[in-house]
């Protein structure tokens, strides 16, 4: 994890990421109590905090969890009435490919899947633009609707 290890944030999230990876293998009543527990935490934030699972863990079915959640995520996000535009995961989700074994490189396919999906509806808002790339986000460029669309139909295809 990147960031001050002096600072309380940076410890909530070590133990945040200690906790995920302590119910990524613990017994099925208490894993789903924790994951819950997590999501209820984070609320949206929680595909950033995944995405910080699979792009810092050296565990593979660790990172493999993360994506399957995201994508899990992602597909919740289909369903509701407001919809959010997810494009600022998608730099972490093709960097994922790289690090990835074969289910990771499946359970990104599902995220990009939930993607392309998300953009054939009208958002609402940008997903994470401070949480994910801090105070100055007004200056990046996003993606169009199209340009999203197309790069997530050309990677899932």
């Amino acid at each position: 994890m990147k960031g001050n290890p002096d600072t309380g944030a940076y410890r909530y999230l070590e133990l945040m990421h200690a906790l995920y990876k302590f119910a990524s293998t613990a017994a099925v009543p208490l894993s789903t109590r924790i994951f819950e527990t997590l999501i209820v935490n984070f609320k949206d934030d929680y595909l950033a905090f995944l995405g910080g699972v699979w792009t810092n863990s050296a565990d593979s079915e660790l990172r493999t969890t993360s994506l399957r959640h995201a994508a899990a995520f992602l597909e919740a996000h289909n369903l509701a009435e407001k919809v959010i535009d997810f494009q600022t995961i998608l730099p972490s989700l093709l960097a994922a490919l790289q690090t990835v074994d074969a289910e990771g490189k499946a359970a990104v396919l599902e995220c990009l899947s939930q993607l392309v999906r998300l953009t054939k509806k009208r958002f609402s808002a940008v997903y994470g633009m401070d949480t994910i790339y801090g105070d100055n986000s007004g200056r990046k460029s996003l993606l169009t609707l199209f340009g999203c669309l197309k790069i997530a139909e050309y990677l899932y295809v």
